[in-house]
């Protein structure tokens, strides 16, 4: 609600913060982007495509260590109910608590059965040693940043949140010119210059800089009274969440693991740089749905709500233009630093693009789920979506392009599917209120 009060007051407010986001997480995926670019211009197609494998692995533990706990923070944060009322950090706590154990378990199953993991699962993964133990650490440490950084936003502290991304974009990239000039262009030397290192500094700088209102030393040594009726409260809602964004993050990852056992290395090589490049978008998604996301989640009137769509809806025609100009320019910067090797990606990454910024303004639309306190219907739509886009990639050719195709449809449907289940739930509440009356 103040965030919608504000953006009313202040438009240029309003929007300066969302310029300065996405700022901080151009620079950040900007680092990112170009230590990749490196690496798989070293590295080639087939070793590259053990990387994009790896970081896939990455992108999904977070989400199941979090379980939509960070979202949960958010939202009841900005509407406390009776279990979680006070300040945020007596959540946050018990949070990385639970993320701590998990990742250490996840790590020690990783050290365990990385050689049956390898041979069975991940073929594609063979040879490369410690490279699943490292996607456990790395996504370890990505859900405890996570969970950082939504108490932040809780607080609605987005230039903490700036300062931060700008932090890690450094440490990223000083981790990525250490490791690559003493130790050479590898598997393992990229995901720890993304992930392992900087993280690490971070997680522990943070903390013991004093940086943090969360004091990350006493995490798993001490625990409070009520901790585990806190952490029941945030799973009621969390867990749809947990769902629904583990369902979602998995359909672009998918086509990479299905790909791996149907077609060559080279070929997941070929999609995990089409992915690479589509990281152009994703930071202006992670900026909107910074502010975005506890900005709806308080809209508690209808006419806030409708307020709120026609604001998205006025918002088509410039969005419509970036688009146009976005996607063919993200696909000649593709072509030409990637260079010859990865030509075929280049179709690729058009309809993933697509698709990509397709979905981005739909979904600020289904943020309003939130509002509705109906996460379940997101996470019904997701899973149903998983399941369609693995029986599509059963079913095509075995080929990027094909694999590009069966995402684009799941995914563009899923979100109109959403759409109309928001637009539903308007109209229910809606009449409900005209029978109050």
């Amino acid at each position: 609600m103040e965030s919608l009060r504000t953006a009313r007051k202040d438009p240029s407010g309003f929007l300066g913060t969302i310029l300065r986001l996405v700022s901080a997480n151009v620079i950040n995926n900007l680092v990112s982007l170009a230590v990749t670019l490196f690496a798989a211009r070293a590295l080639g197609p087939v070793e590259f495509g053990k990387v994009g494998l790896a970081l896939s692995i990455v992108m999904l533990l977070p989400l199941v260590y979090d379980f939509g706990l960070s979202t949960a923070l958010v939202k009841h944060h900005q509407k406390p109910i009776a279990a979680i009322r006070g300040p945020i950090e007596a959540s946050v706590v018990p949070v990385l608590r639970v993320k701590t154990v998990l990742a250490l378990a996840m790590v020690m199953l990783a050290l365990v059965f990385t050689p049956f993991l390898n041979s069975a699962v991940f073929p594609t993964l063979a040879g490369t040693g410690s490279l699943l133990v490292l996607s456990a650490v790395s996504g370890g440490l990505l859900s405890l940043w996570a969970t950082l950084r939504a108490a932040e936003q809780a607080r609605q502290e987005y230039r903490a949140i700036e300062k931060n991304t700008f932090l890690y974009a450094l440490l990223r990239g000083v981790s990525a010119l250490v490791l690559f000039h003493f130790s050479g262009v590898t598997a393992t030397t990229t995901l720890l210059a993304l992930y392992v290192l900087p993280l690490a500094l971070f997680v522990l700088g943070h903390s013991l800089l004093g940086n943090s209102a969360v004091p990350l030393g006493p995490v798993l040594l001490r625990s409070q009274p009520g901790e585990g009726q806190v952490l029941r409260a945030l799973w009621r809602y969390g867990g749809w969440v947990g769902v629904s964004a583990s369902s979602f993050v998995a359909l672009s990852r998918l086509p990479q693991f299905v790909l791996e056992h149907r077609a060559t290395t080279a070929e997941v090589g070929t999609y995990s740089a089409a992915l690479t490049f589509l990281a152009a978008f994703s930071l202006l998604n992670d900026a909107v749905r910074l502010v975005m996301l506890p900005r709806a989640s308080g809209l508690s009137t209808a006419q806030e709500r409708a307020r709120f769509r026609k604001q998205v809806r006025g918002f088509l025609p410039r969005y419509a233009v970036l688009m146009a100009i976005a996607t063919p320019v993200v696909a000649a910067a593709a072509l030409v630093l990637l260079g010859e090797p990865y030509r075929a990606s280049i179709p690729v990454l058009l309809i993933l693009s697509i698709t990509t910024l397709t979905g981005m303004y739909l979904g600020i639309f289904n943020t309003l789920l939130h509002a509705h306190e109906q996460p379940q219907y997101d996470a019904a739509v997701n899973i149903g979506r998983l399941v369609v886009l693995l029986a599509l990639l059963l079913t095509v050719p075995p080929t990027p392009l094909w694999a590009a195709a069966a995402l684009a449809v799941t995914q563009i449907l899923g979100e109109v599917v959403l759409y109309f289940l928001v637009s539903r739930l308007e109209a229910k509440a809606e009449g409900a209120k005209e029978m109050k009356e």
